[in-house]
């Protein structure tokens, strides 16, 4: 018989998402083996990364990134305006 102490922790803990979902492989399959969704999902975004990187790369996008670095060009005295006082 279970207290209910221990039932109310329970069902506060599985309604606030502290409870995961445990799921049983299959029986002959072993339990490392099973890869989660979420191991999918890193896997992939590991890929997409290293493909835009590659791309990037490729592209000329270290020269860009050299060319956009350094500060910015001194403006001519007769391009700032000045703002009359009131």
């Amino acid at each position: 018989m279970t207290s209910p102490v221990s039932v109310t922790v329970m069902e506060t803990a599985s309604s606030a998402g502290v409870l995961a979902m445990v799921t049983v492989p299959p029986a002959g399959v072993c339990r490392s083996a099973l890869l989660r969704y979420t191991t999918w999902l890193n896997i992939a975004a590991l890929a997409l990364t290293a493909t835009l990187t590659v791309r990037f790369v490729r592209t000329g996008g270290i020269g860009m990134l050299r060319m956009m670095g350094g500060s910015p060009p001194e403006a001519a005295p007769s391009a700032t305006r000045e703002r009359p006082d009131r």
